[in-house]
């Protein structure tokens, strides 16, 4: 989870099995969210709101392009990992 710009577990710590379907075993864990991370992730979404749609249309645009940017940088990673989450 990204919770107001930072990564976290859940606030009851469970997490989920991966299964890659290829072999049927588990190759990663991911954070099971409960109510609680949803709670705290709208909170962080009202606090962000006023500020981020204060920014001028073109501002906003920069740092979607910069998130893209970023993301592109890592395609074949990936990729490559939901490749292996799907089959």
């Amino acid at each position: 989870h990204l919770i107001d710009g930072e990564a976290r577990g859940t606030a009851a710590g469970a997490t989920l099995d991966v299964f890659e379907p290829a072999t049927g075993r588990v190759y990663a864990h991911c954070p099971d969210g409960t109510a609680a991370d949803v709670a705290a992730a709208v909170a962080a979404a009202r606090r962000a709101f006023p500020a981020w749609s204060a920014l001028p249309a073109a501002d906003r645009a920069a740092w979607i392009n910069k998130l893209a940017d970023a993301l592109e940088a890592r395609l074949d990673e990936f990729a490559a990992a939901e490749s292996r989450d799907v089959g």
